[in-house]
């Protein structure tokens, strides 16, 4: 009789990742959940890393080997690859939580509706996570329900994207992964969004990021700011913007490029909201500037783009106490 396939398939693309690799696998292959394939997938590398993952002969490991073609094709070659009915992603420089897998599962049966599985994360060596990014650990390892994630879409990727456990049939409904001038994790994220696959997290550290000055974030372009901003404005003229009046919270730098990027698809916000009662009077890149005790729930969306989180959920915790229904009444992009 041939074999039940696993329940999950581990897809760890890898290119070039040969100081690393053997700690990520390792970490897979110890996990106290069992019903797992292993697929690396082997995108050209060219400094030994498919002999060393050549060298595992556990029999749930599975070497697929390509020409180089780049972390997009390589994760669509694994996912036509796997049998699983979850895929649950693995960086090769990073590692997993002896009880990651277990948990993951765990949560999915207890939540069947979900489509997808996150859970919280740590970096190290902790001498060299910046101040920036131990915030933005900070603040993911906050959002965590669905509900949570939902209202924190366009501030930032609100799931580290190789701690995820997706559906492999709503990965396939998606089409896959798609290449571009963007991130593909963040593009993903919304456009399963958008088709209903809802997302939560397991609220324990169970994923440990690594850094080094080869990470992929650190080299690669697609990862600019400006990329994951037009990729935000994209996903909210599809479906947030559409027929209503708006109104922009922010006269930074970030709010002047959103602007342009609202503009070019057709959506002129009506003023800027400002809380120097000074600039009352005055424009703003065209835009009448308005005081923020002047907003009123009437009809109108409110777009909080401030680059400061502390002041960002100054404006959140405002507009919350003052009646708003954060998704309805306003949202925050930054």
């Amino acid at each position: 009789m041939p074999a039940l396939p696993p329940k999950i398939s581990v897809l760890l693309p890898v290119y070039n990742a040969r100081s690393w690799l053997a700690r990520a696998v390792q970490s897979i292959l110890q996990q106290t959940f069992a019903e797992f394939e292993l697929l690396i997938v082997d995108d050209g590398s060219t400094d030994g890393s498919a002999d060393i993952a050549a060298g595992f002969s556990d029999p749930r490991v599975r070497l697929l080997r390509r020409p180089h073609a780049g972390l997009v094709a390589a994760l669509n070659f694994g996912l036509l690859q796997a049998r699983g009915e979850w895929i649950a992603r693995m960086d090769a420089d990073d590692e997993s939580l002896q009880k990651r897998l277990e948990k993951q599962w765990a949560f999915a049966q207890q939540h069947p509706h979900l489509g997808g599985i996150g859970c919280l994360v740590d970096m190290q060596p902790a001498s060299r996570v910046t101040e920036g990014m131990r915030r933005y650990i900070g603040w993911l390892n906050t959002v965590r329900s669905e509900a949570e994630i939902d209202r924190n879409r366009l501030i930032e990727m609100p799931l580290a994207h190789p701690t995820l456990m997706l559906r492999r049939a709503d990965l396939l409904a998606a089409g896959g992964y798609r290449d571009g001038d963007f991130p593909e994790d963040y593009e993903l994220f919304l456009r399963l969004w958008e088709r209903g696959v809802r997302m939560a997290k397991v609220p324990d550290v169970l994923y440990c990021w690594y850094d080094h000055s080869g990470r992929l974030s650190r080299r690669s372009q697609r990862y600019r700011a400006g990329a994951f901003l037009r990729l935000k404005v994209e996903h909210a003229a599809r479906t947030l913007l559409p027929g209503r009046r708006l109104r922009l919270w922010g006269g930074g730098p970030e709010s002047r490029r959103l602007l342009r990027l609202l503009r070019h698809h057709g959506f002129e916000p009506e003023a800027l909201v400002d809380v120097d009662a000074k600039k009352m009077g005055k424009t703003w890149a065209g835009l009448p500037v308005m005081h923020y005790s002047q907003l009123a729930r009437d009809g109108a969306l409110v777009l909080v783009c401030v680059g400061r989180p502390d002041a960002r959920e100054k404006i959140r915790n405002f507009l919350l106490a003052n009646g708003c229904n954060e998704g309805t009444d306003f949202i925050c992009v930054a």
